[in-house]
């Protein structure tokens, strides 16, 4: 396995909340005014189309992760969306879990486990990467995304005094926001990655498919998906 599981600000007890909060904020609006997001629509359709419940689950236990901006189109669909900051919440089964830009929190043996737990509730499993393991989005992490942030941070809502503090004064959310974006490109379970973590999870009859595809953009996302083939 390629990646390294490297330490993020975020993820630190220490950390304080106040700024866990500002974080999570801006890369929610980010992510919903760049339409980050968007690209795993095909991706969601096939799960939801392998699930006998159209009930999604997006697990968004970490910061800046979730799926905000497909709310809409998810209802459009006809299908019942629910948000939830629990690894492990109690499922109704044969829904489908969705777990974006999240996943490489978790070490290899946590994230066997969530695998194995969602399996266990005959759940269809997305989890989904709008970032890729390469050296190109490390540069763009170190120069574009300090500059995002001093320019978007007055317009993300809700608009704080505290944001335009730590961002122009004192710039401790441009440098933690960059650093940790960095850091989790290295933790990124690239698709030989999520393979080999699935391949852990006891279950005869799921079947796994792991990959990239183009975002649209000139980039790529990964993803791991997984679903009962009997």
């Amino acid at each position: 396995m390629r990646r390294i599981h490297l330490p993020q600000f975020t993820s630190a007890s220490w950390f304080p909340a106040p700024l866990k909060t500002m974080v999570d904020e801006f890369l929610q609006g980010f992510i919903a005014k760049i339409g980050a997001d968007k690209p795993f629509l095909p991706l969601i359709h096939e799960a939801m189309e392998q699930a006998p419940n159209k009930q999604l689950v997006d697990i968004r236990a970490e910061i800046g992760s979730g799926i905000p901006g497909l709310v809409e189109h998810i209802r459009e669909q006809g299908w019942t969306y629910e948000s939830t900051d629990n690894w492990n919440p109690h499922l109704q089964r044969g829904g489908v879990v969705v777990v974006a830009s999240g996943f490489h929190r978790l070490n290899p043996q946590q994230a066997r486990q969530w695998l194995q737990s969602m399996v266990d509730q005959d759940q269809t499993v997305l989890v989904l990467e709008g970032n890729n393991n390469n050296w190109w989005q490390a540069v763009g992490m170190l120069v574009f995304v300090p500059l995002s942030v001093l320019l978007i941070s007055p317009i993300i809502k809700p608009f704080r005094m505290g944001r335009m503090l730590f961002t122009y004064l004192l710039p401790i959310l441009p440098i933690v926001i960059c650093l940790d974006g960095v850091m989790a490109l290295f933790k990124l379970y690239g698709p030989k990655d999520l393979a080999e973590v699935a391949e852990g999870v006891s279950s005869e009859d799921m079947a796994w498919g792991s990959g990239k595809m183009d975002n649209g953009r000139g980039g790529k996302i990964m993803y791991l998906i997984g679903y009962q083939s009997a």
